[in-house]
């Protein structure tokens, strides 16, 4: 019995000094969800480090924290963040920024021509919602959400360039006043950026919403499918 016990107690010593040697000298696992601060203004991505406990906000090639919330459509392409911001002032009338001031919101003709009358570009009245007049090759229409959309895949495409791994996870924080409409819309922004498998929307500042980012895959929330069937989740945390 004696023997048994020493035994024993050998295979959980070595157990536990495995454990040890894994967590000095083995590599401390990659980040699979990243926290998304889609700003009026600007945008920034970052992830919890579970190595090391540190938040680590991302930037992009350049080195910047933070990109303009700004999309620019031209005869070649969608420039988004600071792509966009530079071809700004020589093409105003198809360079949309400031869109989250219209994203989920219910407009009258009245009210949305006010709103607009400081922007360059022009904001079209839809059955209730804003979108957005673009004209390069031909002219069109685009949602809010569908220029959040393409700051979300921007800052998802900087995270994954970074961390060497494809991402599908992310906490999107919002302003805590957004009503649940303006955070549905939010949600569809990821849908449309179409890379996202779950979504988690976060009514706390950015700071705060990222220390969340471990807990995600234990949550529960409501489960929508978008038309490609990918799952998104959301869920207040």
């Amino acid at each position: 019995m004696a023997g048994e016990m020493s035994i024993i107690g050998s295979v959980i010593l070595a157990l536990f000094l495995a454990g040890y040697l894994g967590q000095q000298y083995l590599p401390p696992p990659k980040p699979r969800v990243i926290g998304l601060d889609l700003g009026t203004t600007f945008c920034s991505v970052g992830v919890f480090q579970p190595g090391t406990g540190e938040i680590e906000v991302i930037g992009d090639d350049k080195g910047h924290k933070s990109i303009p919330s700004v999309v620019t459509f031209t005869p070649t392409g969608v420039f988004s963040g600071h792509e966009g911001q530079e071809l700004s002032d020589i093409n105003p009338q198809n360079t949309i920024y400031d869109a989250k001031r219209f994203i989920g919101k219910i407009f009258d003709q009245e009210t949305l021509d006010k709103e607009s009358a400081r922007y360059p570009f022009k904001a079209i009245f839809n059955n209730g919602s804003a979108e957005f007049l673009v004209s390069t090759n031909s002219t069109f229409t685009v949602t809010p959400e569908f220029i959040g959309s393409r700051l979300l895949l921007k800052m998802k495409k900087m995270a994954e360039k970074q961390l060497g791994i494809p991402i599908d996870k992310a906490v999107i924080s919002v302003p805590a006043e957004f009503d649940e409409r303006q955070r549905n819309y939010t949600i569809r922004a990821a849908n449309l950026a179409g890379e996202f498998t779950k979504v988690y929307i976060n009514r706390k500042s950015h700071q705060s919403q990222l220390g969340y980012v471990l807990l995600l895959e234990s949550m529960e929330g409501t489960q929508t499918k978008n038309k490609k069937g990918k799952l998104h989740q959301s869920c207040e945390i």
